[in-house]
């Protein structure tokens, strides 16, 4: 039996029903510079609140100032339909 990854989590749920820790696991997938498991869990964000960010602003307002790491989310998050395993999510 192989282990559960992160990833196999992530394909059982639909992008916009991940609780915090669904998203937490996604935040790791695509390999930020930084944990922002904090600001994820202090800022209450699920998978329904990502669908609302559509910027570089978006994702400061929460507290996400690197540029990388906010361009690898845009890029992540607005590629439907998201599995999290293309190569261009972690460029």
């Amino acid at each position: 039996m192989t282990p559960k990854t992160s990833l196999s989590v992530l394909r059982k749920v639909p992008f916009h029903e991940w609780s915090i820790e669904e998203v937490i696991l996604w935040f790791n997938e695509i390999r930020l510079s930084d944990s922002y498991a904090e600001t994820v869990r202090s800022k209450q964000l699920t998978g329904a609140r990502l669908q609302l960010f559509h910027t570089v602003e978006d994702w400061r307002q929460i507290g996400i100032w690197k540029l990388g790491d906010c361009r690898k989310l845009l890029k992540a998050s607005g590629q439907p339909p998201f599995d999290g395993v293309l190569p261009e999510y972690s460029q």
